[in-house]
């Protein structure tokens, strides 16, 4: 967190938001949520982008990161 909030620092007016998706959308009023798609983002509602892949040829299912890693 720390390292994000220093890199912050260089979007002049940026403004950081605690809270749930849900409340962020109640307190101000978003018309749509642009996000990345990731396991915990389940019942999000906007439109979610497709996540970063380290190697775009290695496409199988693997259950761990480093069974993906050694693929890759």
């Amino acid at each position: 967190m720390d390292f994000m909030l220093a890199l912050s620092k260089n979007i002049p007016g940026i403004q950081v938001f605690i809270g749930s998706l849900q409340s962020f959308t109640d307190t101000w009023q978003v018309e749509n949520i642009f996000f990345k798609e990731h396991p915990l983002n389940i019942g999000y509602k906007g439109t979610e982008e497709p996540r970063d892949w380290i190697a775009e040829r290695v496409t199988d299912y693997y259950p761990s990161f480093f069974s993906y890693w050694k693929k890759v």
